[in-house]
């Protein structure tokens, strides 16, 4: 402090700003470090305490120059108004989203984040950081709100889901990985708003409405698109929380009810399954409303919430027969039938083969109605209706005969024709949520043996594919000592390790600009082939560090990427790397000159 002083430094200042520019690396050194976790705690609690303190207050915002008066956040404490820091504000809202309990917390420590959250959230709406303002707008947005609410801890996630603004609460259910409490306290908040009001419904469309939504910071949508995905997100919520739910609910939930019923009224489909879809929610909420229910009324949450946001377009039948090439041939679909039949039909006769496939009452060619089925989506010049129902089907049919010729199918067969890269990325994900472990790995080790691929875009299926099968929770969140799992056929050896990376070394080769000898995917997002490089190297490091070194030796076409490579993963294993080798010091030294702007902008640690 002395220093500071004597020097003109701000400290904390300079910590809150690191902490703003690397919430990352700052989330992971919480965890690792104590000390640092505790003293930054400390900190900034007190340049809280002394920005909220008339005599210190008044102080310091004398020497502020002007122009940084106008990034400053005005708060009311008390009544009284202050001015806070908004680099300071910004640290207070990363600690407290990344602050856990645990084996290594001190009791100062817990008390000064307790006393923290008694300053700035008390638990009310028109709490301080509710209320924070920043030049005539919200100095909290709605995606550090998000962060709050999904906070590590329980005590904090509460206070945020108590403190948000109500314009907030729709915005806050869509998120993902919501704790239990938090999402309860949220429902419990709405359910009182359209409690207090004559016209409840009037208020949520309020709270969903264009102003409303413009604040959400996300993608522009319709407003019954939103309502679907909401109502999609907290139904899947529901049913994972479904055990707890005795415990926190009593009565229905006003807003659930309410969303449920503009979400039926306002779907094309004349199905009963959303009245059945409705009255499950209903259950679950209050469970002691209906002792039991029908199993075969039941509807899985999972199909519904696609099928709530698909936005389908009836087809009117005039009652003329199509001929016999509108109907399933020898129990299987064909692309006329696929094309030509009206969306709702299409659907009972794939839902009609899913059940069948389950009960085992009929044994049918996985990979000939996959085909089938891209192909007609190619045929019809992409059809968003039928699209949307691929990605439903295709991924729960597929598991049910998973073998050479689906794999062929799915990730060779289908990249080769005129169909969005993203729409095939999707359906390979979607492919991963639904199959079996056995059928997972038999994939994995089927993607190693393909060696002669020339399609960069069948490899980034594969890609796609083994990452979202990795089981790997965060590639920016991990401690130094930690391995992928074993039953991840990449790192399960050496062999598969380097096959692994000879695979990412034939794509960059593929996508790697010639004359300028780049990447077509450099950039501050992390691609596939890159997140899977370094869940390999986190087990087999030394093995890719020396594939590394010799394709830069090659001078291959990939050898700027793999600068790249090596830099970031220096950057994540700074003190396991082979520092050793000279070879390694040499490049890591190019590297960092070739990459010294741009890594600053990387998303890694």
């Amino acid at each position: 402090r002395k220093f500071m002083q004597s020097n003109d430094f701000n400290f904390v200042s300079s910590l809150c700003e690191l902490i703003n520019i690397r919430p990352h690396v700052f989330g992971e050194a919480l965890e690792r470090f104590p000390e640092l976790r505790r003293l930054c705690i400390t900190e900034v609690k007190h340049a809280i305490v002394d920005a909220i303190t008339p005599n210190r207050a008044a102080a310091t915002s004398s020497t502020v120059h002007e122009n940084e008066k106008k990034k400053n956040v005005t708060i009311i404490v008390k009544t009284q108004e202050y001015m806070l820091p908004s680099n300071l504000l910004g640290a207070f809202i990363v600690i407290m989203s990344n602050w856990q309990k645990g084996d290594t917390t001190e009791e100062s420590e817990e008390d000064n984040i307790m006393a923290l959250l008694r300053l700035l959230m008390t638990g009310e709406k028109d709490s301080v950081l509710a209320t924070a303002m920043r030049n005539g707008k919200r100095a909290v947005s709605a995606e550090e709100w998000v962060l709050l609410a999904t906070s590590n801890s329980d005590a904090i996630a509460k206070q945020a889901a108590l403190s948000v603004p109500d314009v907030f609460l729709p915005r806050l259910l869509l998120c993902c990985g919501m704790p239990k409490t938090s999402l309860f306290t949220m429902l419990e908040r709405l359910s009182k708003l359209g409690a207090s009001v004559s016209d409840p419904s009037k208020l949520y469309n309020e709270l969903i409405s264009t102003s409303a939504v413009s604040e959400w910071g996300l993608q522009k949508g319709t407003l019954i698109t939103i309502k679907k995905r909401l109502h999609g997100r907290i139904a899947s919520y529901l049913r994972i929380f479904s055990n707890e739910m005795v415990d926190y609910a009593h009565d229905e939930c006003a807003f659930v009810t309410w969303l449920a019923s503009e979400v039926s009224t306002s779907t094309s489909k004349k199905s009963a399954s959303t009245p059945g879809f409705r009255n499950q929610i209903m259950n679950i909420i209050n469970p002691f409303a209906s002792s039991s229910f029908d199993e075969g009324s039941f509807v899985d949450f999972e199909e519904e919430e696609m099928d709530l946001s698909t936005d389908e377009r009836m087809v009117i039948d005039d009652g003329e027969s199509k001929g016999p090439e509108m109907c399933p041939t020898n129990g299987m679909l064909t692309e006329e039938f696929v094309i030509s039949s009206p969306t709702e039909l299409l659907h009972e006769s794939l839902e009609q083969f899913k059940n069948d496939a389950i009960l085992r009452k009929k044994e049918f060619d996985a990979s000939a109605l996959v085909r089938t089925l891209m192909n007609s989506y190619e045929s019809s010049n992409c059809d968003h209706s039928l699209g949307r129902l691929i990605l439903k089907f295709v991924p729960q049919l597929s598991q049910f005969c998973c073998d050479d010729n689906l794999w062929q199918t799915t990730f060779i067969s289908a990249a080769g024709k005129s169909i969005d890269e993203q729409y095939l990325l999707s359906l390979v994900s979607g492919c991963v949520v639904h199959w079996s472990d056995e059928a997972i790995a038999a994939c994995q080790k089927w993607i190693l043996t393909q060696d002669e691929l020339k399609n960069a875009l069948s490899m980034k299926l594969m890609f796609r594919f083994l990452v979202a099968s990795s089981k790997q929770d965060s590639i920016h969140y991990f401690q130094s000592n930690y391995k992928c799992e074993s039953n991840f056929v990449c790192v399960r050896s050496e062999r598969n390790a380097e096959s692994t990376m000879k695979m990412v070394c034939k794509y960059l080769e593929l996508t790697t600009d010639k004359s300028s000898g780049t990447s077509s995917e450099n950039g501050s997002d992390i691609p596939d082939w890159l997140l899977l490089t370094c869940i390999v190297a986190k087990s087999h490091q030394q093995c890719i560090v020396a594939m590394i070194l010799r394709t830069i030796d090659s001078k291959s076409s990939c050898a700027p990427a793999m600068h790249s490579i090596l830099l970031r993963l220096y950057l994540m294993f700074p003190t396991t790397l082979q520092w050793n080798e000279s070879k390694v010091r040499n490049y890591l030294i190019k590297s960092v000159k070739r990459h010294t702007k741009t890594s600053l902008r990387w998303r890694c640690p």
